[in-house]
């Protein structure tokens, strides 16, 4: 299967997540290049663009992964931390993002659907220390 290309999709937080929009889809879109023997191994890369007008992130993540067969697993990095403190207020570290991990599997029709996860973790931001808690939730893709 051939994964090259723009694609279209949504992510929501679990229920139990500490982040005000947790409810909330946030659409994407991300576009995905295979070349060379990365892509004879399955491998891939890309760009993830967040809707900034839900979730704040204006900064494009990069996203490396494998396709095996029908399952889908990569890992997006964000090159600054981006989060909700306690008060609610958004705030953005200097540090990298703790990556997140999906995994996916195709459905129908060009669309994968699957699940994401943040471990619990910790980054300076502003001099202080924050704490980033475990997130996870749901995705789905779609080819444009």
């Amino acid at each position: 299967m051939i994964i090259d290309g723009l694609w279209k999709g949504e992510y929501v937080y679990d229920e139990y997540c500490k982040v005000p929009f947790k409810q909330t889809t946030v659409p994407f879109t991300l576009s995905i290049r295979q070349s060379g023997l990365m892509a004879m191994s399955g491998g891939f890369e890309g760009l993830w663009q967040d809707d900034s007008s839900i979730s704040n992130i204006t900064a494009s993540g990069n996203v490396y992964g494998v396709l095996k067969e029908t399952d889908l697993y990569f890992v997006k990095l964000y090159p600054r931390t981006y989060g909700y403190a306690m008060d609610r207020s958004f705030f953005i570290g200097d540090e990298p993002h703790p990556e997140i991990h999906y995994t996916g599997r195709f459905w129908k029709e060009d669309i994968f659907e699957g699940t994401w996860r943040i471990e619990r973790t910790f980054r300076k931001v502003n001099g202080r220390l924050c704490e980033i808690s475990e997130s996870s939730g749901l995705w789905w893709i779609k080819r444009m």
